[in-house]
């Protein structure tokens, strides 16, 4: 009676109204810095500000009523992972063995303090307040970090027990209106990655107003990501973990709903070409892992469907079938086009004085070098080292159009002969257009390399072709992205088997380990590189390694026991999926196709965490608390 008494409350109807806005928001992860809340680690994602409101109008509720109405085991369970945490933490700060890099010029506000402190003549000792500080930091910071994340969990399965339907109809509802202004976003993407530039200009328009573009490391988020789609998202792999959810529940809403229009069959299909045109090994790998699990609820269910369910099950599961094999030949075929975007041949006519080249340049692709653009040809030398030398930019002064043609003069700078060892040159492609600006080896334009031989003379290497980062490479060490992540994932789990049990107390504290556990191979990565040069200029607070994988992180961080507490959710709703397996599957059960959806999607999830994070989307922390909720209505309708 309580909870029915709560269900037709204004406060009820705010906290949904929070619910909703909170997935509405999802896409804009990577908010301006003025309206960020730097105290919380969530704080630079739009979600955490009805979460936050949700969760005080959830608080205000429970004083009110002296209700938690969330079952004791899951609050038994968050206070356990909190204290042990905790716990680790406290022992990573005893185990620590880097004090000495720990100082008080990595902290500004601390730096603040103790200006005011010197400004007044009051004597301290700032190496050991430097050390305090970084103690009392690691350990004040857990608390809002779960208040982000865990409580929010929580929070969502108190709008359960209140009533599921209405929680349900709410999330559906935001994962639908966000994938609506995705797709949206997208379509202006697709015309701009066709060579349309009025919509490169209205993408230069819209971008700087989701996210400070270059802020972090001088190019990330860049104001565009080559020919890759990423939508309203930082980046391709934070689209693809958003879209592990977006597509099952959209196919799901295309089956409900009663207002049967285009619209909800258009949906599903482009968010699936979307997660194609990534280019994205993790979007590959989450459409592989939720196929199998599609086929393995039909599998388990097979001898359960008749003659009679031919036109009610059948026929539509062929024509599904259909309409997703065409999507996706649609999308590959999409994502083929966009990774050869750009293609080049290149014919030398002459080279004098072994400096000056004279190269033919043809256009051999499908898009138009539109002179608007400024493309140009960029060369410089290069040591074996690959530091530069002379770089020089020549302009490409008309358009050319596929099959068209140009002759170009590179004059390189004469090598003195103290720089003997910068024997290499490598032309590219380049665009310094108003809008899309950079190289464009990425985008399907090879590279020309040439060489000194040791008689002086420069002489054609070969044709290189552009890196490869196929989606397909999933399990590839080398190619693409899968250098760095693999080698990411190894230094995680090198610094977890040094501390294998209780981890080494968090990321803040994980950063000090990283540079002393990179392996040989894995330092010569261009993007380790950075990492490494901008953590030992900045220090491990003002510049961190970013985490690659949520699990070999866990692990690292909180050890073996942590790995385990974090993977305790997903191991209970696959115990109560399977437990009440014979009451939802029945197809007449009105549970059934939301079930299925929802284990989809969520297995899907945990598959894409591989190679990312649960911190960089807050869908992770949002569609927990459903999960965990669903398995709620399960136990009690199916027992």
């Amino acid at each position: 009676m309580l909870c029915e008494g709560v269900k037709d409350t204004k406060l009820f109807k705010a906290e949904m109204i929070c619910l909703f806005l909170a997935v509405l928001f999802i896409p804009f992860h990577t908010i301006h810095k003025g309206v960020s809340l730097s105290l919380f680690s969530m704080g630079g994602k739009l979600s955490v500000y009805p979460i936050l409101v949700g969760l005080a109008l959830y608080l205000y509720r429970s004083v009110k009523t002296k209700q938690l109405f969330v079952p004791r085991k899951y609050v038994f369970f968050v206070v356990t992972l909190f204290i042990f945490q905790l716990i680790s933490e406290i022992h990573g700060l005893i185990i620590f063995p880097y004090w000495e890099e720990i100082t008080a010029e990595q902290f500004d506000k601390l730096l603040k303090i103790l200006s005011v402190l010197t400004y007044n003549q009051v004597a301290i000792d700032t190496d050991y307040i430097g050390k305090v500080w970084f103690s009392a930091k690691i350990l004040i910071k857990s608390l809002p970090t779960f208040l982000c994340t865990y409580a929010c969990v929580l929070w969502i399965v108190s709008l359960f027990s209140i009533d599921s339907n209405e929680t349900i109809r709410y999330f559906i509802k935001g994962i639908i209106g966000s994938a609506i202004l995705c797709c949206s976003y997208s379509l202006v993407e697709y015309l701009h990655l066709f060579g349309l530039q009025e919509a490169s200009r209205v993408l230069c328009e819209i971008n700087p107003l989701i996210y400070d573009v270059a802020y972090a490391h001088g190019w990330w988020p860049p104001l565009f990501f080559g020919n890759r789609v990423r939508s309203l998202f930082a980046e391709p792999s934070y689209l693809t973990i958003y879209l592990s959810i977006a597509i099952p529940v959209s196919f799901y809403y295309s089956i409900v709903i009663k207002r049967k229009n285009l619209l909800w069959k258009i949906l599903p299909s482009l968010l699936l070409i979307m997660m194609l045109t990534t280019n994205s090994k993790t979007g590959m790998g989450i459409l592989l892992a939720e196929l199998v699990v599609a086929i393995f609820f039909v599998t388990i269910k097979k001898d359960s469907f008749h003659i009679s369910d031919l036109k009610i099950f059948i026929r539509p599961m062929i024509k599904t079938g259909i309409w997703i094999l065409v999507i996706l030949s649609i999308g590959i075929n999409a994502n083929n086009a966009f990774q050869h975007r750009y293609s080049i041949k290149y014919d030398i006519q002459n080279i004098v004085d072994n400096h000056i080249i004279k190269v033919t340049i043809k256009n051999t692709g499908w898009i138009t070098w539109n002179e608007a653009d400024k493309y140009e040809l960029t060369a410089a030398w290069y040591d074996d080292d690959w530091d530069e030398y002379g770089r020089i930019d020549v302009p490409i002064l008309a358009s050319l159009h596929g099959g068209e043609s140009e002759t170009l003069i590179l004059d390189l700078p004469p090598l003195p002969p103290f720089l003997a060892e910068y024997r290499n040159v490598v032309v590219e492609l380049k665009k310094s257009g108003p809008y899309e600006k950079g190289l464009l080896a990425s985008q399907g334009a090879a590279k020309l390399v040439l060489q000194k031989l040791d008689n002086g003379k420069l002489v054609e290497l070969n044709e290189i072709n552009p890196s490869a980062n196929s989606m397909m490479a999933l399990t590839s060490t080398t190619t693409g992205s899968n250098q760095q992540r693999y080698g990411m994932m190894l230094v995680d789990f090198l610094i977890g088997f040094q501390h294998p049990w209780l981890g080494v107390g968090g990321n803040d504290l994980k950063q000090a380990y990283i540079i002393p556990n990179i392996p040989e191979r894995l330092k010569n990565n261009r993007e380790v590189q950075l990492w490494t040069k901008l953590q030992q200029e900045k220090g491990i607070f003002r510049s961190s390694f970013p985490v690659i994988s949520e699990y070999p992180n866990q692990f690292a961080t909180y050890g073996l026991l942590g790995l385990i507490l974090f993977l305790l959710p997903s191991f209970y709703a696959v115990y109560v999926l399977w437990r009440t397996r014979e009451k939802w599957m029945n197809k007449k059960n009105k549970l059934l196709f939301k079930t299925i959806a929802f284990s989809i999607a969520y297995f899907g999830l945990m598959v894409s965490y591989i190679g990312g994070n649960t911190m960089q989307l807050y869908i992770y922390w949002i569609f927990l608390g459903i999960v965990i909720g669903w398995c709620e209505i399960l136990s009690n309708e199916c027992s």
